[in-house]
């Protein structure tokens, strides 16, 4: 996983103008020979560390780098990196340190994205029913109320999740992460994360929503194909394994955590165990019921909540 020491292109200290840090966990590597950080012990070369400080060129084309010179190009670029993260980490070097500035801004451009990606599905699935119905009046006002309901609850179940990992790597972060990473790292895995997690939710669902109505206008056909609830099965699933492949990618290939793909799992393992137990504190203790609100955001958001939840009703009603 990491590369070997190679001495032949060690800088001449004494013409070297600038500082250069290791690129995970910071430490200054001035009159070091060897291209080994000493301190988290990752290996580099010292001829791309050299190049990142000297050409801004070389940066990668995200948006937290290019969004005053090419903010929709990089914006498109990052999201769609985010979606595909066995891309994205394999692509993005340790050495393009992680601009924290433009990222609120980030995250309030994908927000925006989704709830236009959300507006437009529920305005092609309405004009289907609107065509499908023999009662047109009864589509006439568009459900305002219901589309920031759903979409208020199409965010917060994964954004939580996340922001849990992130909780979870903070008080875990002396065990999991021995190599000293440097936060704005770990801060950049997370946010990209989380973009991949509910981006990928809100374009399978635009997409299942264009199916529907092409079934309709196309074949004329008031019945969905047995495919599309095979792929709404998939969709359920697809944001813990984008998150899964997000976080393994990341500490694996990005970070060069030794056990990355490990420590990934235990993360979504934990996180979700703790979603679980928090559920069973509410339904058994609090509200005496499985038929709650916390549930229902969590089962609406994906199947994987919604088969845990049968699991613990199964097994409350057994103790």
């Amino acid at each position: 996983m990491e590369e070997k020491c190679d001495i032949s292109n060690t800088p001449n200290w004494s013409k070297l103008e600038f500082e250069l840090c290791c690129p995970r966990c910071g430490y200054n590597l001035r009159l070091l020979t060897l291209p080994r950080c000493p301190e988290c012990g990752l290996h580099f070369r010292w001829d791309e560390l050299i190049r990142a400080k000297e050409d801004f060129s070389t940066r990668p084309p995200l948006f937290e780098y290019h969004w005053r010179e090419h903010p929709i190009r990089s914006f498109s670029l990052t999201v769609s990196l985010c979606l595909q993260p066995w891309r994205l980490w394999r692509w993005l070097p340790l050495t393009a340190v992680p601009s924290i500035r433009p990222i609120p801004f980030l995250i309030v451009l994908v927000l925006a994205l989704l709830a236009l990606l959300s507006l437009t599905a529920r305005y092609v699935w309405l004009t289907r029913s609107r065509l499908m119905s023999t009662v047109p009046e009864y589509f006439n006002n568009f459900p305002w109320h219901n589309w920031f309901y759903g979409l208020y609850h199409e965010i917060v179940p994964p954004s939580l999740l996340v922001l849990i990992i992130w909780i979870s790597i903070q008080v875990f972060r002396q065990t999991i992460l021995r190599y000293r990473v440097q936060q704005r790292h770990l801060l950049r895995v997370v946010v990209f994360c989380w973009i991949g997690v509910v981006g990928s939710q809100f374009v399978c669902e635009f997409v299942l929503s264009l199916m529907a109505a092409s079934c309709f206008l196309i074949y004329q056909s008031r019945r969905l194909p047995n495919y599309y609830f095979q792929l709404e099965w998939v969709v359920d699933f697809l944001p813990l394994i984008i998150l899964l492949l997000s976080l393994g990618f990341g500490f694996h290939s990005y970070l060069r955590v030794r056990g990355g793909w490990l420590w990934a799992l235990l993360l979504l393992v934990f996180t979700s165990s703790l979603v679980v137990v928090v559920g069973l504190i509410v339904s058994v203790v609090v509200l005496d019921t499985f038929d709650n609100r916390y549930w229902r955001w969590l089962a609406e958001w994906s199947q994987f909540f919604s088969d845990l939840r049968d699991l613990a009703k199964e097994w409350a009603g057994r103790s």
